[in-house]
């Protein structure tokens, strides 16, 4: 995705970095937060818009996750250690 996705070139010895962390941090997220939708049960605390919450939470916590996990990490690091990115 990193790869064929942004409107730049990347090499691959550039992406894999990016890749490999944002896999990591994501499965990592996805642990902790079914640790604290099972133990806490904040859904309770909303009623029937619990459901709503815990969605929209999970969407930010991917989407961090993809953005700066992942693409910026692959800018900085391409430009630090690679040709950097080029259009």
């Amino acid at each position: 995705m990193f790869r064929y996705l942004p409107d730049a070139r990347l090499q691959w010895q550039m992406v894999w970095p990016g890749a490999l962390l944002t896999g990591v941090l994501f499965e990592t997220g996805k642990f902790l937060l079914e640790i604290y939708f099972t133990q806490s049960s904040p859904a309770s605390a909303y009623g029937a818009a619990g459901l709503i919450v815990l969605l929209l939470l999970w969407v930010s916590y991917s989407s961090l996750i993809l953005f700066y996990g992942g693409a910026e990490f692959i800018k900085i690091y391409a430009s630090r250690y690679g040709n950097g990115i080029s259009p």
